[in-house]
Protein backbone atom coordinates (compact mmCIF):
# COMPACT_ATOMS: atom_id res chain seq x y z
CA UNK A 1 0.00 0.00 0.00
CA UNK A 2 3.07 2.44 0.53
CA UNK A 3 4.53 1.76 -2.40
CA UNK A 4 1.15 2.23 -4.75
CA UNK A 5 0.95 5.50 -2.37
CA UNK A 6 4.58 6.72 -3.33
CA UNK A 7 3.86 5.51 -7.27
CA UNK A 8 0.75 7.56 -7.02
CA UNK A 9 2.23 10.57 -5.61
CA UNK A 10 5.14 9.92 -8.21
CA UNK A 11 3.04 10.25 -11.02
CA UNK A 12 1.18 13.17 -9.77
CA UNK A 13 4.17 15.25 -9.44
CA UNK A 14 5.38 14.09 -12.90
CA UNK A 15 1.92 15.56 -14.16
CA UNK A 16 2.36 18.57 -12.47
CA UNK A 17 5.64 19.10 -14.03
CA UNK A 18 4.21 18.10 -17.50
CA UNK A 19 1.49 20.49 -17.07
CA UNK A 20 3.92 24.02 -16.02
CA UNK A 21 4.82 23.48 -19.81
CA UNK A 22 1.70 23.84 -21.08
CA UNK A 23 0.38 25.75 -18.96
CA UNK A 24 3.09 28.57 -19.84
CA UNK A 25 2.80 27.58 -23.52
CA UNK A 26 -0.93 28.21 -23.77
CA UNK A 27 -1.46 30.64 -20.49
CA UNK A 28 -3.79 28.21 -18.57
CA UNK A 29 -4.71 28.69 -15.29
CA UNK A 30 -3.07 26.92 -12.41
CA UNK A 31 -2.70 22.71 -11.75
CA UNK A 32 -4.86 22.84 -8.44
CA UNK A 33 -7.34 24.87 -9.37
CA UNK A 34 -8.24 23.10 -12.67
CA UNK A 35 -7.91 20.14 -10.25
CA UNK A 36 -10.12 20.88 -8.30
CA UNK A 37 -13.07 21.77 -10.52
CA UNK A 38 -12.11 18.91 -13.50
CA UNK A 39 -10.35 16.22 -11.34
CA UNK A 40 -7.09 16.60 -14.18
CA UNK A 41 -4.99 14.52 -11.49
CA UNK A 42 -6.31 11.69 -12.80
CA UNK A 43 -4.80 12.22 -15.96
CA UNK A 44 -1.56 10.31 -17.40
CA UNK A 45 1.46 12.22 -17.61
CA UNK A 46 2.03 10.43 -20.81
CA UNK A 47 -1.19 11.14 -22.54
CA UNK A 48 -1.68 14.62 -24.18
CA UNK A 49 -2.68 16.66 -21.21
CA UNK A 50 -4.40 19.67 -22.99
CA UNK A 51 -6.59 16.28 -25.18
CA UNK A 52 -7.66 15.03 -21.78
CA UNK A 53 -8.13 18.14 -19.80
CA UNK A 54 -10.40 19.32 -22.41
CA UNK A 55 -12.04 15.93 -22.32
CA UNK A 56 -12.11 16.31 -18.18
CA UNK A 57 -13.95 19.49 -18.78
CA UNK A 58 -16.50 18.55 -21.57
CA UNK A 59 -17.16 15.40 -19.55
CA UNK A 60 -18.28 18.00 -16.06
CA UNK A 61 -20.27 19.75 -18.95
CA UNK A 62 -21.93 16.72 -20.56
CA UNK A 63 -22.94 15.89 -16.73
CA UNK A 64 -24.56 18.73 -16.14
CA UNK A 65 -26.56 18.82 -19.76
CA UNK A 66 -27.83 15.24 -18.66
CA UNK A 67 -29.03 16.71 -15.30
CA UNK A 68 -30.94 19.28 -17.23
CA UNK A 69 -32.10 16.98 -19.97
CA UNK A 70 -35.21 15.30 -18.18
CA UNK A 71 -36.92 18.46 -17.43
CA UNK A 72 -36.62 20.19 -20.69
CA UNK A 73 -37.79 17.42 -22.70
CA UNK A 74 -40.37 16.03 -20.41
CA UNK A 75 -42.96 13.39 -21.03
CA UNK A 76 -39.87 10.38 -22.01
CA UNK A 77 -40.56 9.37 -18.18
CA UNK A 78 -41.53 9.41 -14.59
CA UNK A 79 -38.24 10.64 -13.75
CA UNK A 80 -38.75 13.46 -16.86
CA UNK A 81 -42.61 13.96 -15.32
CA UNK A 82 -42.09 14.52 -11.83
CA UNK A 83 -38.58 16.75 -12.40
CA UNK A 84 -40.67 19.33 -14.98
CA UNK A 85 -42.98 20.19 -12.46
CA UNK A 86 -39.80 21.44 -9.78
CA UNK A 87 -39.93 24.11 -12.52
CA UNK A 88 -42.66 27.17 -13.33
CA UNK A 89 -43.18 27.92 -16.38
CA UNK A 90 -41.08 31.29 -15.76
CA UNK A 91 -38.21 29.59 -14.88
CA UNK A 92 -37.72 27.34 -18.05
CA UNK A 93 -36.43 29.99 -19.78
CA UNK A 94 -33.39 30.83 -18.31
CA UNK A 95 -33.07 27.44 -17.74
CA UNK A 96 -33.03 26.75 -21.59
CA UNK A 97 -30.37 29.74 -22.34
CA UNK A 98 -28.01 27.81 -19.82
CA UNK A 99 -28.52 24.83 -21.76
CA UNK A 100 -28.13 26.13 -24.87
CA UNK A 101 -25.06 27.90 -23.71
CA UNK A 102 -23.74 24.45 -22.22
CA UNK A 103 -24.34 22.58 -25.74
CA UNK A 104 -22.91 25.43 -27.77
CA UNK A 105 -19.87 24.51 -25.11
CA UNK A 106 -19.90 21.00 -26.07
CA UNK A 107 -19.83 21.49 -29.84
CA UNK A 108 -17.02 23.97 -29.09
CA UNK A 109 -15.27 21.42 -27.61
CA UNK A 110 -15.61 18.71 -30.10
CA UNK A 111 -14.56 21.21 -33.05
CA UNK A 112 -11.20 22.14 -31.19
CA UNK A 113 -10.66 18.55 -30.67
CA UNK A 114 -10.55 18.09 -34.18
CA UNK A 115 -8.52 21.43 -35.16
CA UNK A 116 -5.18 21.49 -32.71
CA UNK A 117 -3.99 21.53 -28.95
CA UNK A 118 -3.71 25.09 -29.39
CA UNK A 119 -7.71 25.30 -30.23
CA UNK A 120 -8.23 22.54 -26.77
CA UNK A 121 -6.16 25.29 -24.69
CA UNK A 122 -8.34 27.91 -25.95
CA UNK A 123 -11.14 25.85 -25.19
CA UNK A 124 -10.03 25.19 -21.55
CA UNK A 125 -9.79 28.97 -20.90
CA UNK A 126 -12.72 30.05 -21.95
CA UNK A 127 -14.55 27.60 -20.17
CA UNK A 128 -12.65 28.50 -17.09
CA UNK A 129 -13.58 32.24 -17.79
CA UNK A 130 -17.00 31.02 -17.75
CA UNK A 131 -16.57 28.45 -15.30
CA UNK A 132 -18.14 30.79 -11.56
CA UNK A 133 -21.20 31.47 -13.39
CA UNK A 134 -21.59 28.04 -14.87
CA UNK A 135 -21.06 26.69 -11.55
CA UNK A 136 -23.12 28.77 -9.92
CA UNK A 137 -25.96 28.19 -12.32
CA UNK A 138 -25.20 23.89 -11.88
CA UNK A 139 -25.44 24.44 -7.86
CA UNK A 140 -28.98 26.56 -8.35
CA UNK A 141 -30.48 23.79 -10.58
CA UNK A 142 -28.94 20.68 -8.82
CA UNK A 143 -30.29 22.22 -5.43
CA UNK A 144 -33.68 23.00 -6.73
CA UNK A 145 -33.82 19.61 -8.04
CA UNK A 146 -32.80 18.04 -4.87
CA UNK A 147 -35.11 19.89 -3.21
CA UNK A 148 -38.09 18.89 -5.60
CA UNK A 149 -37.10 15.68 -4.87
CA UNK A 150 -37.58 16.19 -1.06
CA UNK A 151 -40.90 16.97 -1.75
CA UNK A 152 -42.39 14.81 -4.15
CA UNK A 153 -45.56 12.74 -3.20
CA UNK A 154 -47.00 9.93 -4.22
CA UNK A 155 -49.91 11.47 -5.62
CA UNK A 156 -47.85 12.81 -8.75
CA UNK A 157 -47.37 9.05 -9.24
CA UNK A 158 -50.46 7.98 -9.04
CA UNK A 159 -51.74 11.16 -11.01
CA UNK A 160 -49.52 9.85 -14.04
CA UNK A 161 -50.08 6.50 -14.00
CA UNK A 162 -52.57 4.83 -11.66
CA UNK A 163 -55.79 6.33 -13.18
Amino acid sequence: MAQRRMACCENLERLKEEYEKVKKKYNLPGFDELDEEFEIRKIDHDLHIVKEIRRNVMSKIDFLIALLDPILDPGKSLHSFIETKFFEKYNVDPLFDFYKMMWKLIHEGVSASYDSEKAEAEFIKRVWKQWPEIKKKAIEYSDKIALGWSKVEKEIFSDKYLQ
